[in-house]
């Protein structure tokens, strides 16, 4: 994939000294990783994807909002960067190290998952691309199964149950009042009464 290069690491303004800083860098390959997930994508546009939905396990990740607490600390950087490929995602880690000759540089860590959700995704997006087929089957006799893993605060039970359950500012989302937001447990009850009709 495309990374900035050593004299990119750098932001240079006549007159002043070059910005090496951890938030530059993780900046500029944020744009370089954005750039290459966006060719991937308009080259993806004209061949269908079908997902297979006769998984076994599926992993599925999301990326919460950041608190006001989390985002109002001076000197903190986002270094998780969430990319949906359609078919599979990938989490991009940003991890600032610094070398022994007190250089700032940053290492790149990723991952995949047959799913990834990013901050601004709803709970209705992630029923409707990760949970809703597998209603059908339990009508035919398949089981199905969806649990959230996650430390304190990660986002599970607003998740699964909703902004009700959680409260209105949960996610730092204006939309929590909308049905975007009811969890995926409800969402699901919803369709197996309608498919129990």
């Amino acid at each position: 994939g495309k990374s900035p290069t050593k004299k990119s690491g750098a932001v240079f303004i006549h007159g002043m000294p070059e910005d090496s800083s951890w938030a530059t860098q993780i900046s500029q390959y944020r744009e370089a990783a954005n750039e290459e997930h966006n060719d991937f994508m308009s080259d993806q546009k004209s061949q269908a994807t079908d997902v297979d939905y006769e998984m076994r396990i599926r992993v599925v990740v999301r990326k919460r909002p950041m608190s006001k607490r989390e985002a109002a600390q001076s000197g903190d950087v986002d270094v998780i960067h969430p990319l949906d490929y359609d078919d599979h995602g990938r989490v991009l880690v940003y991890q600032p190290k610094t070398k022994l000759d007190l250089t700032k540089e940053v290492e790149v860590a990723k991952f995949a998952f047959d799913n990834v959700y990013d901050e601004t995704s709803n709970n209705l997006d992630i029923y409707n691309t990760s949970v809703k087929n597998l209603i059908p089957g339990v009508f035919h006799g398949k089981w199905a199964s969806v649990f959230a893993y996650g430390q304190t605060g990660s986002g599970k039970t607003f998740t699964m149950m909703g902004s009700g359950m959680t409260g209105m500012k949960a996610g730092n989302q204006a939309e929590n009042l909308s049905d975007a937001n009811l969890g995926l447990y409800f969402l699901a009850a919803q369709d197996v009464f309608l498919l129990a009709e």
